[in-house]
């Protein structure tokens, strides 16, 4: 049985994590998975508040995003909804 694996790229700004990522994405060191890259996507999840959002159009509650809009911020369905739809 394969074990599940859970990997972390923390660092400053500039230190090179996305530039790593993609690497070890390219030599298949492992596969590319559902991910958060703060450089192209910022979404919180504040329960106590009651609040959670990105710029009124997103709700991130529980590891669930529900859109609030008609139109999706072309960023957003790329780097968030096309990865949850290759899960």
């Amino acid at each position: 049985m394969t074990k599940k694996r859970f990997r972390v790229f923390a660092g400053p700004n500039g230190s090179g994590k996305s530039s790593l990522y993609d690497f070890l994405v390219k030599k298949k060191y492992f596969t590319e998975r559902l991910g958060v890259n703060a450089d192209q996507v910022y979404c919180f999840d504040n329960s106590e508040s009651g609040l959670t959002s990105y710029q009124n159009f997103a709700e991130c509650r529980n590891g669930k995003i529900t859109i609030e809009i008609d139109e999706v911020p072309e960023w957003f369905d790329t780097y968030v909804l096309k990865k949850l739809e290759n899960r």
